[in-house]
């Protein structure tokens, strides 16, 4: 028979009416919290949780997470696990759970989009370090949701490939029920220099010689022209979200779902974050014109890259590369920051500077239910086909030239449709 659960001889005692576990073998209490008067009885408990982490994420600060639950356009319920061991917190599990479709693609194009039931971990929505018996309870109650139809599948947004949760996540569920084929994406991070020269130290000769050239034609171009304005206060953020978003319009990014959008989701979000002081939206004029934008947050110490565009029609100028490099230089001077997060992809400017990188992948854990291993099934086939076919582009060498095509591909659907 599957087993969807971990082999364990503990004794659990459950109480469904407080959703509280208690495993008596290791004197744990596990706790699900699924309301916002709920979160905010533990708000406490949560900082001073994430404030114990090495690197804590954006996505996880507690008000971060309210915003977003709150701006939703679908409907999501909130999900927390709170464990306590000896009436102490030592583990929690941040997400959500939301009816969404999960979409089967082969390459780019979708072939199946299911409906289900999902809890979504969010990015670094892992707090503390769980150790073994610790996991052994979470998935427990987990695999539990999935067996009592309160959820079709668990989604683990990027777990480092190495760590201990993530070999757990990918082979402890049964084989029908676990997520074949992740995605492995790199992500990256640099820590911030002193000053913007020992930036360049860092890059190689020709990164730096082609850094500095770009700057210098623009400025040859446009003398006097060329400013970079810096919005984060509550009052700027208007203006900011309709300058980004006139720009976003018009990249490769929009006809992918990406980029700034102008609607009250945004809003939302942006406002809370310049309330708490991490909004940043750097724009780029030439001649007066926003050509360029760079949103990222400052969040304890850290600098995450949220999203970038710029004006095709400027791209012979290198007008992003040049916009980063005043971001940095600008970074640079504050003396809050010591970590820059540049996320997930293989953008040109990953490649500069004192780089840092760590292997990531999402896992999903379906219910031993018929339609859950049947989209697994569907899934995990498409995913596996998809990643063949990008190893093949990539061994053959073609792969940037088959980016460049479908960027350009996009563009050109966008130049059409406006």
């Amino acid at each position: 028979m599957l087993n969807m659960a971990y082999s364990t001889h503990k004794e659990q005692r459950i109480d469904d009416s407080k959703q509280i576990f208690n495993d008596t073998a290791d004197n744990l209490e596990i706790q699900k919290i699924s309301s916002l008067d709920e979160i905010e009885s533990i708000r406490s408990i949560w900082q001073q949780m994430q404030a114990k982490e090495s690197h804590p994420q954006i996505n996880a600060d507690i008000d971060s997470y309210l915003s977003a639950v709150k701006s939703a356009t679908e409907q999501v319920r909130p999900h927390i696990i709170l464990v306590k061991q000896n009436g102490m917190p030592v583990s929690m599990l941040i997400g959500y759970i939301q009816t969404s479709h999960l979409k089967c693609k082969l390459g780019r194009k979708i072939v199946f989009k299911p409906s289900l039931k999902t809890f979504n971990v969010i990015y670094g929505g892992i707090l503390g370090n769980p150790s073994e018996n610790i996991r052994d309870s979470i998935f427990g109650v987990l695999f539990k949701s999935l067996r009592n139809g309160e959820t079709d599948v668990i989604h683990f947004n990027h777990l480092e490939i190495h760590s201990e949760l993530y070999q757990a996540a990918r082979y402890k569920p049964s084989a029908l029920c676990r997520g074949y084929f992740p995605k492995v994406e790199i992500h990256w991070s640099m820590p911030v220099p002193r000053n913007i020269e020992e930036f360049f130290r860092n890059c190689s000769k020709k990164q730096r010689q082609n850094l500095k050239r770009y700057a210098r034609n623009l400025e040859k171009k446009f003398p006097g022209q060329v400013r970079m304005v810096t919005y984060s206060k509550e009052n700027e953020v208007e203006q900011a979200i309709k300058t980004a978003s006139q720009i976003s319009f018009q990249t490769y990014q929009r006809s992918f779902n990406g980029g700034i959008i102008d609607n009250d989701r945004t809003r939302s979000l942006f406002n809370t974050a310049a309330k708490k002081g991490w909004f940043r939206m750097h724009i780029l004029y030439i001649a007066d014109e926003p050509c360029a934008f760079r949103y990222r947050l400052k969040y304890k110490g850290t600098y995450f890259a949220e999203a970038i565009g710029y004006l095709p029609k400027w791209k012979h100028l290198k007008i992003g590369h040049v916009l980063f490099v005043k971001v940095i230089e600008e970074i640079c001077k504050d003396t809050d920051i010591q970590r820059l997060d540049f996320g997930f992809g293989d953008g040109d400017h990953k490649q500069w500077g004192k780089m840092n990188s760590r292997q990531e992948a999402s896992i999903y854990i379906f219910a031993l239910r018929f339609y859950p291993v049947l989209v697994n099934l569907v899934f995990s086939l498409t995913a596996g086909i998809t990643l063949l076919i990008r190893y093949c582009v990539t061994k053959s060498g073609i792969f940037n030239s088959v980016q460049h095509y479908r960027r350009e591909k996009a563009l050109g659907k966008r130049n059409t449709a406006s």
